[in-house]
C-alpha cells in the first residue's frame, strides 16, 4: 500500500484535497492499486511510513475505502474507537462493519449512508450524531465526514471517512440536559425564574419561568426597564424605581415585593431579588437576579391573619356569650315564675313572647359559638317550614323593598334531624348572598321538596342513597363567573370588597351541610341568576326519633340543702326563689372561697352543690377539684353561660356529676337537680349532659 501525505505531489496522479477536520492539515490518501504504474521507490516507502505514523497519531478515526466501500486503510484511532486490532478490517465493507443499524434496531440502508453517497456523486458530506457499532456490539456516537478522492484525470477512485467519538460529549450533553430539565422543573414548581438588565443598552432579559409568571410567550421580555416597571401596580412603581436606582448607582442589593398585572390582566404578587455586576474596571454594567411568584404565600398570610382575627373573635365571642347567658338566665327563670303564678291569658301571651325571645337569644349565642369555636349544638327533629318561614320573615323585614321574596314547599314535607340554629345559619347565609347578587332588585324564591337519591343520581357520589329534603334558594341576580364558581366554597374566598365579606359564609354552610349528612349544589348562569340547593337527609319515622315531651312535673324536694355558687347575684337569688318553693333548703355563695366556708359551717348538711364554672377568687373548676380532693361525698351540678365541648369536658374531668347550660328553664333545672341527687358515687358515673 502506498500513501502520500502533506503537500507531496506524485507524478502518477492528482489527489483531491479534503477537509477531514476543520482548520486542520490536509492530507491525501490512496492505495497502490490507484497508481497507473509501479514506480514506487525507497523515497515513496519512506513517505508511506511517515504518513502512517502521522495518521496513527491523529485522535480521529480514519478509513480509506475504494469505490465499493472496501476498507483499504485504517488508522490506530479508528481501531481503538471500534474495538478492533490493527489492520483487522482491511478488505471489509465499511458500512456493513460499523454502520448497519440504527439505535432502534432498524436497518441502516447502504443507499442512505453518507460515505456511499459520496462514492457515487463525489460530493463531500458531514453528518453529526451518527451511530457506529463496536466489535462487541455496543454503540458509539460519532460525527463523520466523507470526502472523495480523484485521480489525475479527475476520476473518482475512492473516499476517506473520518469520524470522532462523541460518546462522552453526548453523555455530558445528556447530563447537562437532565440538569437543565431539573433546574427548569424546580423553577416551575417554585415559580421562580432569572432576569438580567444590561445597563448600557437598557435591555431586560427574562427567563422562560419569569415569562410564564407574566403569562406571556416563553421568549418574551420587556423592551426596557421602564416597560418592565410599568407592569407593576401604580402604588408599587415608585418603590421599585427607588430600589432599582439604588442598585444601579450604588450597588445596593434588591429585595422587595410588589404586585404586577400580568399578560392576562391578573394581579400577582411577586418577590424580586437582584445584585449589581461590575466589569473589570469596577463599573456597574449589569444587574441580575431572580423573580418569584409569591401569590400563594400572600394568600396564606392573609388567611393566617384572618384566622388570627377569628381566633380573637372566638375568644371575644366566648366572653360575650358567657355574659349574655348570665343576663338571660335570671330573665328566663323569672318568666317561668311569672307564668306559674299568673294564669291570666292576657298575661300569658306576652310572657310567652318574652320567653321565646330569650330562647332565640340563647340560640343566637350558640350560633356565634358554633361559628367561632366549632361548638356542636343538640340535634332534634325539625319541621323545615317553620325554619323557612323565619328566613322569609327576616328577608322581608331586612332586605331592600325592590327584592320580592316568595316561599313555597310541597305538601307533607318530610322532617329532618339536625341543629335548627345551624340549618338556619345555612339558609340565611345563602339568602344574604342572593340579596347581594341583586343590587338593582329582583326575585328571591325559597322552595322545599322531597327527593329520593340513588346511586345513579348525579349526586350519588356526594350523598348516601336515601330520602332527602332539598331546599332551593333561587335569585335573579348577576350569576357567578365560570372562573369563580369552583372556588366559592373555599375558606376565605370572597368576591366582595375588603371589609364587606370574610369568605367564610359558604365554606361554613357546606361544612354544616356535610356534618348533617347533606350537600350543597349550585347552578348559575351569568346575567340570569343562581340557585343553591341544600340537601338534608329526611327522617321518615320522625315520631320514633323525636323525644316525646314529658309533662312539666316539679319534683318536690325532701328538705335537702343545696348550696348555689355563682358570682351573678341575680342568678343565685333567682335559683333560690325557684328551689325553695319545691322543697329544697338553699344556701348562697358568690365564689368558691365563700362556698368552702359555707360547707365548713354547714356540718355536712349540704347534699348538692350547684356551681358556676367561671368565677373570681376561686373559680368553679378549682372549687370542684378541691371538693373531690376531700372526703366530702357531695353531689355537684356544674352550670355555665359558656356551653362548649371544652368546658363540658373540663367539668367532667374535675369531678362534676352533671352539666347544665345557662339560660335554663325551671323544669330543666329542677329535673337536672333531681337526676344529680339520685346518681351514685360522684366519681363513678359519667358526666350527664
Amino acid at each position: 500500500m502506498y500513501l502520500a501525505w502533506g503537500f507531496i505531489t506524485m507524478d502518477n496522479f492528482e489527489v483531491g484535497s479534503f477537509n477531514s477536520f476543520k482548520n486542520k492539515i490536509h492530507f491525501w490518501l490512496c492505495h497502490s492499486k490507484f497508481f497507473t504504474s509501479a514506480q514506487a521507490d525507497l523515497e515513496s516507502l519512506n513517505v508511506q511510513n511517515l504518513t502512517q505514523q502521522i495518521l496513527n497519531s491523529m485522535g480521529e478515526g480514519i478509513h480509506g475505502v475504494d469505490l465499493s466501500g472496501t476498507i483499504v486503510f485504517e488508522n490506530r484511532a479508528a481501531n481503538e474507537m471500534l474495538g478492533f486490532e490493527s489492520d483487522e478490517n482491511l478488505g471489509k465493507n465499511s458500512h456493513l462493519l460499523m454502520h448497519h443499524h440504527y439505535l432502534d434496531g432498524q436497518v441502516y440502508h447502504r443507499k442512505d449512508c453518507p460515505l456511499f453517497k459520496t462514492l457515487q456523486d463525489g460530493i463531500p458530506r458531514r453528518i453529526d450524531n451518527e451511530t457506529f457499532w463496536r466489535k462487541n456490539g455496543q454503540p458509539v456516537f460519532v460525527d463523520i465526514s466523507s470526502n472523495p478522492i480523484f485521480n489525475k484525470k479527475g476520476q473518482l477512485i475512492g473516499g476517506v471517512l473520518s469520524f470522532r467519538d462523541l460518546t462522552e460529549k453526548k453523555k455530558s450533553e445528556e447530563k447537562m440536559k437532565e440538569n437543565n430539565s431539573l433546574i427548569s422543573m424546580a423553577g416551575r414548581l417554585a415559580k421562580i425564574g432569572g432576569w438580567t438588565i444590561d445597563l448600557d443598552l437598557n435591555r431586560v432579559k427574562y427567563s422562560k419561568e419569569v415569562a410564564r409568571i407574566y403569562e406571556m410567550p416563553e421568549d418574551w421580555s420587556p423592551d426596557s426597564v421602564e416597560n418592565a416597571i410599568s407592569f407593576c401596580e401604580p402604588e408599587h412603581q415608585a418603590e421599585l424605581t427607588r430600589v432599582y436606582t439604588a442598585c444601579k448607582q450604588e450597588g445596593t442589593p434588591i429585595d422587595t415585593e410588589f404586585q404586577i398585572v400580568n399578560g392576562q390582566w391578573r394581579k400577582v404578587w411577586v418577590r424580586i431579588i437582584g445584585e449589581a455586576v461590575r466589569n473589570s474596571a469596577g463599573r456597574i454594567c449589569q444587574i441580575q437576579g431572580a423573580l418569584q411568584d409569591i401569590e400563594d404565600r400572600k394568600k396564606l398570610e392573609q388567611h393566617l391573619l384572618r384566622s388570627q382575627r377569628l381566633e380573637s373573635l372566638g375568644t371575644l365571642a366566648g366572653g360575650i356569650a358567657h355574659d349574655l347567658n348570665n343576663v338571660l338566665a335570671p330573665a328566663m327563670l323569672a318568666t317561668d315564675i311569672l307564668k306559674t303564678i299568673d294564669s291570666d291569658p292576657r298575661h300569658q301571651k306576652p310572657l310567652a313572647t318574652i320567653q321565646a325571645s330569650i330562647s332565640r337569644g340563647a340560640d343566637l349565642v350558640k350560633q356565634v359559638l358554633s361559628f367561632a369555636r366549632g361548638y356542636e349544638g343538640q340535634r332534634k327533629v325539625i319541621h323545615l317550614p317553620m325554619v323557612l318561614q323565619e328566613i322569609e320573615k327576616i328577608a322581608n323585614e331586612t332586605f331592600l323593598k325592590n327584592i320580592e321574596v316568595n316561599l313555597t314547599w310541597t305538601p307533607h314535607l318530610w322532617p329532618v334531624l339536625g341543629d335548627p340554629t345551624q340549618l338556619h345559619q345555612i339558609l340565611l347565609n345563602i339568602s344574604l348572598n342572593a340579596r347581594d347578587a341583586m343590587p338593582q332588585g329582583g326575585s328571591l324564591v325559597i322552595s322545599a321538596k322531597n327527593i329520593e337519591i340513588d346511586r345513579d343520581n348525579s349526586l350519588g357520589s356526594e350523598l348516601t342513597p336515601g330520602p332527602y329534603v332539598v331546599v332551593s334558594i333561587k335569585d335573579t341576580g348577576t350569576g357567578i363567573p365560570t372562573d369563580v364558581i369552583d372556588r366559592i366554597f373555599d375558606p376565605f374566598f370572597t368576591t366582595k370588597e375588603v371589609g364587606k365579606g370574610t369568605g367564610l359564609g359558604l365554606s361554613t354552610s357546606l361544612g354544616i351541610a356535610k356534618r348533617h349528612g347533606g350537600f350543597i349544589k349550585v347552578e348559575t348562569k351569568l346575567g340570569e341568576g343562581t340557585t343553591f340547593s341544600v340537601y338534608i337527609p329526611a327522617q321518615l319515622e320522625a315520631e320514633k326519633i323525636e323525644p316525646k315531651m314529658k309533662p312539666v312535673l316539679f319534683t318536690q324536694g325532701k328538705g335537702q340543702t343545696i348550696l348555689v355558687i355563682d358570682d351573678e347575684v341575680n342568678i343565685r337569688e333567682m335559683i333560690k326563689d325557684v328551689l325553695e318553693p319545691v322543697g329544697y333548703h338553699v344556701l348562697l355563695a358568690s365564689n368558691g372561697q365563700e362556698a368552702l366556708t359555707e360547707i365548713q359551717n354547714s356540718k355536712n348538711k349540704i347534699s348538692l352543690l350547684v356551681t358556676d364554672i367561671m368565677m373570681p377568687t376561686l373559680d368553679g373548676l378549682k372549687f370542684i377539684q378541691t371538693i373531690r380532693g376531700s372526703d366530702l361525698k357531695i353531689k355537684i351540678l356544674a352550670i355555665s353561660g359558656l356551653q362548649t365541648d371544652e368546658n363540658i369536658q373540663k367539668a367532667s374531668a374535675a369531678g362534676a356529676n352533671a352539666f347544665l347550660a345557662k339560660p335554663f328553664a325551671i323544669e330543666n333545672l329542677i329535673q337536672k337537680i333531681d337526676e344529680t341527687l339520685n346518681t351514685l358515687d360522684p366519681l363513678e358515673p359519667p358526666l350527664e349532659l
